[in-house]
This record gives C-alpha cells, structure tokens and sequence, in this order.
C-alpha cells in the first residue's frame, strides 16, 4: 500500500503545481518577477521534473501492491474499454495538428472560428487523456496503475475546465463565443445543434495515425514502461516541445499567397492525403507481418536493437529486426514525399513535380518487376499522379517547354552563378 500512497503524492504534486501555477494570482505574480518567457520556462520545468519523477516512480512500482479492477477479463468491458483507448489516441494525434491555430496554443493571441476536430471537442487533448485514462484505470491490474491512469483522467478534465476559465477571462468576447459554438464532451455541440460537423475539415491524416499509433502501442505495450519509463517521459516531454515550436511557427509565419484557384488547392490536399494514406498504410503492414520484430527491437532499448550482431560469437544474427526497421521507416519517408508534393502544387512548381513523379515512377517500376506481388504499385501510382498534376498546372497556367526550360535557367543561375557586382 505504501506504493500506491507514494504514487498519489506525487500525482498529487505533478497535477496540483500544473494548474496552481496556471490560476491568475500566481501566475500575474510570477510574470512580473520573472517576465512572460521567464514564466513560461518555469512552469514547463516544473512540469517537466514532477511528471518524469511521477512516470518513473510508476515504473519501478507498478507490480506492488493490491490487485485493480482488472476488468479486462470480462472480454465484452476489455474489447469496449480498447476502443475507448484507440479513440483517446486519435483525439491525442489530432490535437497535434490543430493545437498551433487553437485558442489555447501558447503562443497562440488570436480565436479563430472553430475548425476540423475542435468542431467535435475543443479539447481534444485533454479528452484523449482523460478517455485512455480512465479506460486503463478500469483495466489495470494493480491498484498502483488504476490511481495513476485514474488520477491523470481527473486531472485532463480539470486542465480543460481550468484553462477554459483562464481563456474566458483574457480573451473576453471572442473566446465565450467559441465556448458557446463547441464543446468539451465530443460531439456534445454537434447533438445540441450549436454546431455541424465539416467532414472535409477532419485531419483524415492525423486520424488515420492515431489508429496506427495505438495499433503500434499495443504491440509493444509490454515494453512500454521500458528502462524506467524513459520512452513515455521522452515521448510526452517531446510531444509538448513539438506543440510549442509549432506554435510559435505559426504566429511568426505570413500567408502564403493565393490566386484563389480553389481547384488547385483540393487537388494538392487529395494528392497529400494520398500520399499519408499510403504512409499509413505501410506502418500498418509493417507492424502487422513485422510485430514479433519491432517488440523485440522495444524490449532491447532501441539502442544498438536492430544491429544482427555478425561478429559476436555463439549469437545467431536477427536479420528480422533489419528488415522491420527499414520496412517502418519508409513510412515518414512517404509523408515526407507528400508534403512537398502538396508544397509544390500549392506554388506551381511543375519542375519539382516532374522530378518527384518521374522519380517514383521509375522507383516504382523497378520494384514492381522485381516483386510483382508488393505494395510498389501504388508508387507507380503515385507517380503517375504526381506527373497527371504537373501536367495539369502546365495546362492551367498556359506553361510551355521554352517557359518551363527558362525557370530552370533561372533557378541554376541563381544557385551557381556570381551575383552581379554593383
């Protein structure tokens, strides 16, 4: 019991200075000693020291004490309370894509109209915790997990009526009417008629990732509080970094231009989404015919995991572990590719969409006749329709060989000639 008494406090601790630092008369105190920066990386080094010290004191406990609710052996509660975990983490992925043009993003002044996901909850991060939470506080094994899942669900939903306070009462006007057009319960606006529901506007991408990233936890789920839970602390500090960065991204950037071809707009959001899509569909191959591998790569460390060891003796090479690594990581390889793809659709560079679609082509072709039974074509197809979209905007834009040849010229010239003098 002494376990679960410890994991509270701490819980207690990490939960409490999260939102004590966040109310109005410490914070406005702190500000103006410390200034807004000053602020900002006091409260997320907090943050920081007391949820790595919560996550780690978990992992080197999380078999002591009493038994938990375990309600995984009732196989109907086990495979509703999964989907509750799967849907937890597609709100979490999510909340990664719109966080930077939400009213709460840090750095973030302005509110928008609500969009996408936040059409659906305004807080998909938080209910994504609070969902996984409470689902693995009714699936835990042990007591000790049931108080830190259960503790992290309470404070998720506290965090999310805490800053909707804070932010109602900075931003004033603007801020009440984005509370009284959403909802934190998901869908809660929606089914009162407050709001509708933009299919077109979901994060199709960030969704489908969701899916995949829950499928990939819950295959190495046994190793996931591996080397004292350096993987989560890594994970969740980096994903909060991420977030922050993107933020301030955002607020620093300038619209890029439009000429209001709507047309060639859709047309690059479908290409990359195909591109994702594809990306995504890979991962779930991968972890599908590679799960034993990828565990084994986990439960190893990662570190020096996937090596197969020719030189040591009396250690049989695991070529497996090669081939899942490098199978997996033509996944951000692709999304890669359709990011700039989408890119060059959006300024109309038809030499950059040639290049890119003529390279996947050829790429595609050659693996097809290799392995004719493979996933290479769809990169042929893909290809192809990188190739269909340059052509495309050739047809668009009135672009011809003399036009496309010049632009060229001018880019080599820029790259490797001597500016004039003078």
């Amino acid at each position: 019991m002494a376990s679960v008494l410890g994991l509270t406090a701490l819980l207690l601790l990490f939960g409490g200075t999260h939102i004590a630092l966040a109310t109005r008369r410490v914070r406005d105190g702190l500000v103006s000693r410390l200034g807004e920066s000053g602020f900002r990386a006091l409260f997320s080094l907090i943050a920081a020291v007391s949820f790595s010290v919560l996550v780690h004191y978990y992992t080197v406990h999380r078999f002591d004490g009493p038994p938990g609710l375990a309600l995984g052996a009732v196989p109907a509660l086990r495979w509703a309370l999964m989907a509750v975990v799967v849907a937890g983490v597609v709100l979490i992925a999510a909340s990664l894509v719109v966080y930077p043009r939400s009213p709460m993003a840090v750095f973030n002044k302005t509110v928008e109209p609500p969009r996408g996901i936040e059409r659906v909850t305004r807080h998909a991060l938080f209910v994504g915790v609070a969902l996984i939470g409470a689902a693995h506080a009714l699936l835990a094994t042990r007591l000790v997990g049931a108080v830190l899942q259960g503790g992290l669900a309470v404070v998720a939903v506290a965090g999310a009526w805490h800053q909707d306070r804070k932010l109602l009462r900075e931003r004033g006007e603007p801020y009440a009417a984005y509370l009284a057009a959403t909802s934190t319960v998901p869908f809660g606006a929606i089914v009162a008629g407050r709001q509708r529901l933009e299919w077109s506007e979901l994060p199709a991408g960030a969704l489908a990732l969701g899916v995949v990233l829950a499928v990939v936890l819950r295959t190495v789920h046994g190793s996931i509080f591996a080397h004292g839970g350096a993987w989560v602390i890594a994970a969740v500090l980096g994903g909060a970094a991420l977030g922050g960065v993107q933020s301030a991204r955002r607020v620093r950037r300038r619209p890029l231009p439009s000429d209001g071809s709507s047309d060639r707009h859709a047309w690059a959001g479908w290409l990359g989404l195909f591109f994702i899509a594809t990306a995504l569909g890979h991962a779930l191959v991968g972890v599908a015919v590679f799960h034993e591998a990828l565990a084994a790569i986990a439960r190893d460390g990662f570190v020096n995991a996937v090596h197969p060891q020719l030189l040591e003796r009396g250690v049989v090479p695991y070529f497996d572990r090669e081939a899942a690594f490098w199978f997996m990581l033509y996944t951000p390889i692709l999304v890669l590719i359709g990011l700039v793809t989408r890119r060059a659709l959006e300024v109309r560079d038809v030499v950059l969409l040639r290049f890119i679609g003529w390279t996947l082509l050829a790429t595609g072709g050659i693996g097809a006749v290799a392995m004719p039974i493979s996933g290479f074509w769809i990169v042929v197809a893909l290809g192809w329709l990188v190739l269909r979209a340059a052509r495309r905007e050739v047809r668009s834009v009135g672009y011809g060989t003399d036009e496309i040849d010049r632009t060229r010229g001018i880019r080599r010239g820029l790259i490797f000639e001597a500016p004039p003098n003078g």
